[in-house]
């Protein structure tokens, strides 16, 4: 990452701040734990396992997740229309 900014021609004396603001943002991206919680925004996922943790008396630990990515699972049908209309053609 370093590399990259100062080929960009950033200036040397801002390429740490720069740095560490980018493995932050990829962290917060790609850690569970770092993520805001999908049903309040303000909210990190390890924040909400304190809040919970408070709540119940008791220390929560997130043991598994499963992964849900938009658009998974869904593949499009392609349709020959040509062939489609020639094959109900072939009955009459």
């Amino acid at each position: 990452m370093t590399a990259k900014n100062i080929e960009s021609g950033k200036k040397p004396e801002m390429i740490e701040k720069i740095v560490d603001g980018q493995i932050r943002k990829f962290l917060a991206e790609n850690c569970l734990l770092d993520q805001a919680f999908v049903k309040n925004p303000d909210m990190k996922v390890s924040d909400l396992a304190k809040t919970v943790g408070k709540a119940v008396g008791a220390d929560v630990t997130i043991k598994r997740f499963v992964r849900f990515e938009l658009g998974a699972g869904i593949e499009k049908k392609s349709n020959d229309f040509a062939a489609e209309v020639a094959a109900q053609m072939k009955g009459h």
